[in-house]
């Protein structure tokens, strides 16, 4: 199998990825398919949404938070994310539907990334992205 440049046998790629699923907190689907799926009865939902609903800094605002306040409308030109409003607790609160909305939608796509991670997409095209570790990453805004 040849992969980024490297060849390497079929029991050897397997055999890897069989000890990173072990090893990583984040599900982990095999890295010869990486196909989007619908969600994956290996992904904890409440595990990711409590990853970006952790406290980032003194003043209280969460991962998810702080996310908002970089994509929110109003802060870039595409603003498809909700306008902030209120103080920090509201905008956490704010942050956090936009997150469990998009984890728990249905339709919403999952996808692995190939250096770890997870990447999830609404249908609208917004999206969250998760790494390797199961840290929240950030909020996506739908590609254009």
């Amino acid at each position: 199998v040849a992969r980024d440049g490297i060849e390497v046998s079929s029991s050897k790629l397997r055999a890897a990825e069989q000890q990173l699923a072990k090893s990583s907190k984040v599900p982990y689907q095999s890295s010869a398919l990486f196909k989007e799926t619908q969600l994956s009865s290996k992904v904890d939902i409440s595990e990711l949404s409590k990853a970006a609903s952790e406290h980032i800094n003194k003043e209280g605002l969460t991962a998810a938070g702080r996310a908002l306040t970089k994509h929110a409308s109003g802060q870039r030109i595409t603003g498809t994310f909700p306008k902030l409003e209120g103080n920090i607790a509201q905008q956490n609160k704010m942050a956090q539907q936009v997150i469990d909305n998009i984890l728990k939608n249905p339709k919403s796509v999952f996808r692995n990334l190939h250096r770890g991670g997870l990447e999830v997409r609404a249908p609208d095209g917004t999206g969250v992205r998760f790494n390797a570790d199961g840290s929240f990453s950030t909020l996506l805004d739908p590609k254009l």
